[in-house]
């Protein structure tokens, strides 16, 4: 149940990946995400540049419904790499980004692309830094996003 990397390329073996902590930080990433249904990389120490690797294999991918990127150090620049690429994704239905580094900033880029994305279903931004307007940010969302069900926000630094 591993993903295998070869040549650099992420390749499922199975429907859940995950990546050994030592090939993230020793491997520039390139991801071919065409088989993998699930991917965990929680506690990888990912940065905005890995984000941004992500999200460029997010873009048009039709199998990856569930997104788990918890327990890094993603910021602001990476959380609006996957939220660019939300606005083409098709198939993600659920993300998690707790326990990283995102402000509002972040929060901001992805409340502007669940306004479009009509897929995912769960977002997960809890213990991270969004202050007061990221969360006015995704609150508006919810005026126009009939999908998203379930958002969560908790330990931040809203109020």
């Amino acid at each position: 149940k591993m993903c295998v990397l070869c040549a650099l390329v992420l390749i499922a073996a199975s429907n859940d990946c995950k990546i050994d902590d030592v090939l993230v930080r020793k491997t520039p990433w390139r991801f071919d995400l065409r088989d993998c249904k699930t991917l965990r990389l929680t506690n990888q120490n990912l940065d905005d540049a890995s984000a941004v690797a992500i999200s460029k294999a997010l873009k048009g991918n039709v199998v990856l419904t569930s997104l788990m990127l918890d327990e890094n150090r993603i910021g602001d620049k990476g959380a609006a790499a996957i939220a660019d690429a939300l606005h083409s994704n098709t198939a993600l239905h659920y993300l998690s980004f707790t326990v990283n580094q995102i402000g509002t900033a972040g929060a901001t880029a992805l409340a502007k692309a669940l306004k479009v994305n009509q897929v995912l279903t769960s977002i997960d931004l809890g213990d991270n830094y969004i202050q007061a307007d990221g969360a006015r940010a995704m609150a508006e969302t919810l005026k126009v996003n009939t999908v998203l069900v379930d958002l969560h926000i908790r330990k931040n630094r809203i109020g």
